[in-house]
């Protein structure tokens, strides 16, 4: 009864941290709609697009294999004969090395071709490429993180950190869009120069600024995770993972 109780309070958590940035999102689409016309809405969606295709790519499914070799440690019967194991400390940190090292290829690719991807994206500059690459990076990087605490079963610390990315990324939005512009005055004391506010005007740009704080936070939020991590020495096991 225990367990049954488990699973249900397991999938209710994983299901809110799923369906609420979802929910969230669709709500700042009225803040974008009204801030925007329809061709700067229309290139929000386009940068978003290539976010996600440029993440299914960084993480190479390692996630995946993540679990298949974490759930059988060292120590622990396989279920399968053939099955190998592994040290589960070592297949934490094979994992977050695959990833890091696809973050570093990606970031010296696109710094070594900047301007061909910039028009190859259709981006206005340079900086949406920035954004891209970052926010991208950032993401990767915490994936076995994520993965960890699930494997884990740290519900509750995998709920707060994704609800507490998404609300850090709507507010930054908000703040950023709605807030700032239609206060200038009130926000000019934050400044280093009295007048750095009379020209800002909300941008497109300024939705990816907001969601590069939220994944670097979230980012930061895992180091206790990531202090586990050490230089993996199995080469076996980084084949096997591949």
């Amino acid at each position: 009864m225990s367990s049954l109780r488990s699973f249900f309070k397991d999938t209710a958590l994983y299901g809110i941290a799923s369906v609420l940035p979802r929910i969230v999102s669709f709500a700042l689409v009225g803040v974008y709609t009204e801030v925007f016309d329809a061709s700067a809405f229309s290139s929000q969606t386009k940068w978003y697009v290539y976010a996600a295709f440029l993440n299914i790519i960084l993480t190479l499914g390692v996630e995946t294999s993540f679990f298949r070799f974490f759930s059988v440690s060292a120590s622990a019967p396989s279920a399968l004969d053939n099955q190998k194991r592994y040290d589960k400390g070592q297949v934490l940190s094979t994992g977050f090395f695959l990833l890091a090292a696809s973050s570093l290829l990606f970031i010296l690719l696109a710094f070594a071709f900047q301007d061909a991807l910039t028009r190859f994206f259709g981006f206005p500059d340079a900086s949406f490429l920035h954004l891209l690459v970052g926010i991208t990076v950032f993401d990767t990087l915490v994936v076995i993180p994520f993965a960890l605490i699930r494997a884990e079963g740290k519900t509750f610390r995998f709920l707060t950190l994704k609800v507490l990315n998404i609300l850090v990324m709507a507010s930054v939005t908000v703040w950023l869009l709605i807030l700032l512009p239609a206060g200038k005055g009130m926000w000019q004391w934050l400044c280093l120069f009295p007048d750095c506010l009379q020209d800002f005007k909300p941008q497109v740009i300024h939705i990816f600024v907001a969601n590069g704080i939220a994944s670097a936070l979230t980012c930061i939020l895992v180091f206790p995770e990531l202090r586990r991590i050490r230089f993996p020495e199995n080469k076996q096991l980084l084949l096997d993972m591949l």
